[in-house]
């Protein structure tokens, strides 16, 4: 007999929804994260990119309001706080997933899954142990990674990621972004409000 009726490996928006709603529906779920509950989009990509552009907008408007006649003298940019005000906001989201999820009866277990050949999901647990789980269906939802091409010697400070940008806590003053999908042209944009060159 099956551990549970549903196991979803990754707490991402295709892993939480699915999971709250088969919970909603009466089955039995586990969710299996590996990081933060939430996956790449609330804690690597869309929410933090989003939450700090916000504030970079609010440094563009500032340095043009002069020209509305609006004089606000000097003001400086502290990117320390524009980053830990997106940490705050990432934590309060963080925690709503993980309410909804234990309001539908999901078990939230923290680790890595891996599928067996035998159609289990393996889990190293965030203890180090190692748990076997036999589900009647397994939804796989598992996120994505930046791509990282040889070309580049990646150190996470100098040459970095996506995800290295997101957990900055402060800037330089020159930038240069490879790649043009909406990640990139996110991080243009907040850079270029922020005056980066």
């Amino acid at each position: 007999m099956a551990d549970f009726d549903f196991v979803v490996i990754g707490s991402g928006p295709g892993g939480y929804v699915a999971a709250a709603r088969a919970g909603q529906l009466g089955a039995k779920v586990a969710v299996i994260e590996s990081a933060q509950l939430g996956g790449t989009c609330l804690n690597r990509g869309c929410i933090p990119t989003k939450t700090l552009i916000h504030s970079g907008r609010l440094a563009a408007t500032a340095r043009t309001m002069a020209e509305f006649g609006v004089e606000i003298g000097d003001f400086k940019i502290d990117y320390a706080k524009m980053a830990a005000r997106k940490d705050k906001v990432l934590d309060i989201l963080r925690k709503g997933v993980e309410g909804l999820l234990k309001a539908r009866g999901a078990e939230i277990i923290q680790g890595k899954g891996r599928l067996t050949r035998d159609g289990a999901v393996e889990v190293q647990t965030a203890e180090g142990k190692l748990r076997r789980i036999e589900a009647s269906n397994i939804i796989v939802a598992t996120g994505t990674e930046p791509a990282m091409p040889k070309a580049f010697a990646f150190d996470g400070k100098r040459v970095m990621t996506s995800q290295d940008a997101v957990e900055l806590t402060e800037l330089g003053s020159s930038v240069i972004i490879v790649g043009g999908g909406y990640i990139g042209c996110e991080y243009a944009s907040l850079y270029s409000n922020l005056g980066l060159d």
